[in-house]
C-alpha cells in the first residue's frame, strides 16, 4: 500500500466530491436497491446545494483520501460535543481492501483526539456485512441502529463506536 494522503475538501472541489460522492455510492449500494430508489438518494443527498450547505457546515469536515495524486474515496467528518462521528467512509473500488480504510480511520481517531475527543461514532447499513466486519476489526462495537432513508425505502443503519484514551492514538 502507498501511503494515501488526506486533503481537506474545498468549496472549489464542489464538483470533484459530487463526482465521487455519486460514484462510490453507487458502487457500494447499486446492485443492492432499486434504481428508483437509488436515483431518488443520489439526487437529494449529493445536490450541489446539498454538498455546499454541508461543505459551509462548521461541524462538518470532508477530506478526500489520496494516492498518487488521485482521489480515490473521502469521509465525511462531524463533530459533536462528546465525540467525532465518521458520517461516510467512502473508497472507490481499486482501492478497497489496500489499507486506505484502516489509514482513513486512524486519521479520524487523530482528528478527533485533537478535538478533545475521546469517541469514534459511524453507522453502518446492517445488510453491509464485509464494511461492519471491517469496522469490528477496527476496534468498533455496535451501540443501536436507526433509521436511514434512501428513496422509498426504509433501512436500518447500526450505530457503531470505539472510545479512546489520550495517547491511545498513533500515527
Amino acid at each position: 500500500m502507498t501511503n494515501p494522503t488526506f486533503t481537506v475538501v474545498s468549496p472549489q472541489q464542489l464538483a470533484d466530491l459530487r463526482r465521487l460522492s455519486i460514484d462510490t455510492f453507487t458502487d457500494a449500494f447499486g446492485t443492492q436497491n432499486t434504481s428508483t430508489d437509488l436515483q431518488a438518494y443520489l439526487t437529494q443527498a449529493f445536490s450541489p446545494s446539498q454538498l455546499a450547505n454541508e461543505l459551509s457546515d462548521p461541524s462538518s469536515q470532508f477530506i478526500f483520501i489520496q494516492t498518487a495524486n488521485e482521489n480515490c474515496g473521502y469521509l465525511k467528518l462531524v463533530t459533536h460535543p462528546d465525540y467525532l462521528e465518521i458520517q461516510r467512509l467512502y473508497l472507490t473500488p481499486r482501492a478497497q481492501r489496500q489499507g486506505y480504510g484502516a489509514a482513513a480511520i486512524a486519521f479520524a481517531a487523530h482528528l478527533a483526539q485533537s478535538k478533545v475527543k475521546h469517541e469514534l461514532r459511524l453507522a453502518v447499513w446492517e445488510h453491509n456485512l464485509p464494511a461492519f466486519k471491517f469496522y469490528v476489526a477496527q476496534g468498533f462495537r455496535p451501540i443501536g441502529s436507526h433509521p436511514f432513508q434512501l428513496g422509498s425505502a426504509i433501512q436500518t443503519d447500526l450505530i457503531m463506536t470505539k472510545k479512546y484514551k489520550f495517547g491511545d492514538v498513533h500515527l
